[in-house]
């Protein structure tokens, strides 16, 4: 969407997504910062809740489990000096997770801060380092040359030359 249709200013987006047809409607999932149940809530109790919550809800109910895991982990990577506090910030910059947006500026989600995110932009690699406090990585990065910059903003899928050497991730699944 153009900027220029939005406004200017500071925005925090979040969204839901609901069963439809169903007396009242469910809402099954929620997103605003990537991989945050992924990451920090391995209960899928607790995953449930949060997709089902509202960013209002967060400071009460997630931070909590957000913060002894942060500490846990930059604890194992022995990344902080003081890995409790070093969860304190983490949740403070994560929480109510929201995707924070100047509007007409570049997007960028990154170690140094969220604005926005753009497609090409190693989600998992920020989340992955900023939450063990050590410079993480998982191998896999986005490949930039695949994206326009007007819509659809992804290009062409691979073509069958492109895929030749690349194994199925199910054994056994065919390549049509």
């Amino acid at each position: 969407m153009p900027n220029r249709l939005i406004g200017t200013g500071l925005v925090h987006g979040w969204a839901t997504a609901s069963l439809y047809g169903h007396a009242p409607e469910v809402q099954v999932s929620r997103w605003g910062l990537p991989l945050i149940t992924n990451m920090f809530m391995p209960d899928a109790d607790m995953k449930e809740q949060f997709n089902r919550a509202t960013p209002s809800d967060d400071q009460a109910r997630f931070t909590a489990q957000v913060g002894q895991v942060a500490e846990k982990l930059a604890t194992l990577a022995g990344s902080a000096a003081r890995p409790a506090d070093y969860a304190k910030q983490l949740i403070a910059r994560l929480f109510p997770t929201t995707l924070p947006y100047q509007i007409g500026t570049p997007a960028a989600f990154d170690f140094a801060g969220f604005n926005g995110r753009a497609l090409t932009d190693d989600t998992m690699d920020v989340i992955l380092t900023l939450a063990t406090n050590t410079a993480l990585g998982d191998g896999v990065v986005p490949p930039k040359d695949r994206t326009r910059d007007e819509f659809p903003y992804f290009g062409p899928p691979y073509s069958s030359a492109e895929q030749a050497d690349v194994a199925p991730a199910r054994p056994g699944a065919k390549r049509k």
